[in-house]
């Protein structure tokens, strides 16, 4: 009896051996890493056919008409994908790049709405579209972008800053950022003629807004990472700390 048991046995033990086989196919193909490689592919060719859009307008082989000039357009779509870029490489050891990807997939959809707001006169027919984006992308994404960076050079040893210490040198940088955008489109206005600077209490109020902005988004990073902290000490304080930090590990 026993063995006449054995063909089917091994026949099952087939089965479960290809259904496992599949599932790690399967698993392999949806993995993070392979759906982190398809986010960088993505957002890296939506930037350069933005950019060869731009890039044709100013050159006069389009002709889609803009209150800012193509050429600021050039260099605000070139300067913010190469600082991504930079950030990036350099934190890419301290945080996941399911987190590059995310907050680079923002910054594209922000470029992508300065531009198509400009095409489409959406900062004049919309009275919130220009404080809106000076707000999450002055201020919320140039804060974190900031932020993390700062953090990175930190576990490098390159500067040592604790928490809040980060949060206002990035803080700083963002700010000092937004002067350096609003001087550009005074300096772009000077040279090419156009109207990008609408006035000092416009400029005063993207400031203001960049600022809130990331203030905001920076109060938030300070109490969760004070919040991590403080939950990984009482882990290891308690008499299942290590063993607690040890699954978190593996789960992550």
């Amino acid at each position: 009896m026993l063995k006449s048991n054995e063909p089917g046995k091994i026949d099952t033990i087939k089965s479960v051996s290809l259904v496992l086989k599949n599932e790690q196919e399967l698993t392999s193909v949806f993995s993070r890493q392979y759906l982190n490689i398809i986010l960088i592919s993505l957002n890296r060719s939506l930037l350069a056919a933005l950019l060869i859009f731009e890039i044709l307008n100013a050159l006069g082989i389009l002709h889609y008409p803009v209150s800012f000039h193509w050429i600021a357009l050039i260099i605000t779509t070139g300067a913010a994908w190469t600082l991504l870029e930079a950030v990036f490489f350099i934190s890419r050891e301290n945080h996941s790049p399911a987190l590059s990807n995310a907050i680079m997939l923002a910054a594209v959809a922000a470029l992508y709405a300065d531009t198509l707001g400009q095409v489409y006169s959406l900062f004049d027919r919309i009275i919130w579209y220009d404080q809106v984006l000076h707000f999450f992308v002055g201020g919320v994404l140039c804060g974190t972008v900031s932020f993390l960076l700062i953090q990175s050079l930190e576990h490098r040893g390159i500067i040592h800053l604790r928490t809040l210490g980060i949060a206002s040198f990035a803080w700083i940088t963002t700010i000092f950022l937004g002067l350096i955008y609003e001087f550009g489109e005074y300096l772009l206005d000077s040279i090419t003629g156009s109207n990008s600077f609408v006035s000092i209490d416009d400029t005063f109020n993207d400031l203001l807004l960049g600022v809130t902005g990331s203030l905001s988004i920076l109060t938030i990073l300070v109490v969760y990472f004070y919040y991590a902290r403080s939950v990984k000490i009482r882990q290891i304080d308690s008499p299942f700390g290590e063993s607690i930090k040890d699954n978190k590990d593996n789960l992550v």
